[in-house]
């Protein structure tokens, strides 16, 4: 298994520079359009194996935890509530009712990064400050996502033209939700230092491909507000 799993997670860490020449330059979408589907697949995948090895029945909680996300997407597509209204172009596939496969992969991915950093990075904060805190975290994350995913590369695209305000108040609500929901579920990761340094490159990898295509695109407003909120779910909340 460890083998495996190192080989699993080194995949998208080798294939981090060609993402992000594809998307600077657009050429992947016109010679291999599932390009982007697989990668964020490999990278969910990676991150979910690296976390969830170690802990038993994690499988069925990511299970439930996927398809709860997808209809809370489906949902969103459907009726515009609760991120705003927006629809999926296609570029992500395969869909089912209208919602691309791999994004609940996202979700489950991020919401484990997210736990694992907290966990890491502020072992004594309470129950709540933890929730708290991957839900400010998950902002931060799609603060930088929207610029590259909505408007550069269009794998959706808002009704209004603009990311909706509401659709960052949802992100936030949901992380604190799903995260108390997958932390009472798995219990804390309790992750060792080698699988820490691997979703460290993992995090990396894409908050830096967002940070990048938003930088070459003029939205550096969303890049360092982005960066700004996750360093402010990093950071301590007054004295301990």
């Amino acid at each position: 298994m460890p083998l495996l799993l190192h080989g699993l997670t080194l995949l998208p860490l080798l294939l981090a520079p060609f993402a992000a020449y594809a998307l600077m330059t657009g050429w992947m979408l016109d010679r291999l359009p599932w390009s982007s589907s697989l990668f964020l697949a490999l990278w969910a995948g990676s991150v979910m194996a690296r976390t969830l090895y170690r802990i038993p029945r994690a499988a069925v909680a990511v299970l439930l935890l996927w398809g709860l996300t997808w209809a809370v997407e489906a949902l969103g597509v459907w009726t515009g509530l609760p991120f705003g209204t927006y629809r999926y172009t296609g570029l992500l596939w395969p869909e089912l009712m209208g919602v691309p496969l791999v994004i609940p992969l996202a979700w489950v991915a991020l919401l484990l990064l997210a736990m694992a950093w907290v966990e890491v990075r502020l072992p004594q904060a309470g129950p709540l400050e933890r929730i708290l805190r991957v839900g400010l975290l998950l902002v931060g994350v799609d603060v930088l996502l929207e610029p590259m995913a909505a408007y550069a590369q269009r794998y959706w695209v808002w009704e209004s033209g603009s990311v909706p305000l509401q659709n960052y108040l949802s992100w936030g609500i949901l992380g604190v939700l799903l995260s108390a929901l997958l932390w009472r579920s798995v219990g804390p990761l309790r992750l060792p230092k080698p699988d820490r340094l691997w979703l460290w490159g993992l995090a990396g990898v894409l908050s830096g491909l967002c940070a990048l295509v938003g930088i070459a695109k003029g939205y550096w407003d969303a890049v360092v507000l982005g960066a700004a909120v996750l360093l402010g779910a990093s950071l301590p909340w007054g004295r301990r």
